[in-house]
């Protein structure tokens, strides 16, 4: 009985650095959570949690919601009627392709070439004290359809139409 759980305890430690170390640099640790849909883009609040509410930038939010879209998904509850949800998988559907395809992702997110396919909601910006901490969260549109197709066009995801 001890040796299972100590086994397990060891498979959700490796599990954990696992997630930790497939992040780029300096990534806080974020929710992300759909807020509706607007043609090819899709809306998602990002949430940071921080003891300083000046520590956590624009850009930081900006960068979490392109790196969830990419590689967590969400879900968004924000449909009308009958408590539905659509969910949005991770348009990169391979948990270890940050790893795999990291000399394409670390200058893809510190170089800012994220920043053509996120842009910030007017006025959704927000910091509420919760605890000893700030909750600070803004609202995105993440271009999700042109990320597809620029990480088909760099060879990075596989396309619909290239066979299997």
């Amino acid at each position: 009985m001890i040796k299972k759980i100590s086994l397990l305890l060891l498979a959700l430690v490796l599990g954990i650095g696992a997630n930790f170390a497939q992040a780029p640099a300096g990534l806080p640790n974020f929710t992300i959570k759909g807020e509706g849909s607007s043609g090819s883009a899709v809306m998602v609040k990002v949430s940071i949690n921080n003891k300083k509410k000046d520590k956590v930038t624009d850009t930081d939010l900006a960068k979490c919601a392109v790196y969830g879209v990419l590689f967590r998904g969400f879900t968004d509850s924000s449909v009308q009627g009958f408590g539905g949800s659509t969910d949005y998988p991770a348009l990169m559907d391979d948990p270890s392709a940050f790893e795999a395809h990291r000399d394409f992702f670390e200058p893809f997110f510190d170089n800012g070439d994220y920043q053509a396919y996120v842009q910030p909601v007017d006025d959704s910006y927000r910091v509420v004290k919760v605890g000893k901490e700030y909750k600070i969260s803004n609202i995105f549109s993440v271009n999700r359809a042109s990320l597809q197709k620029y990480l088909e066009k760099k060879g990075i995801k596989k396309g619909l139409n290239s066979g299997w």
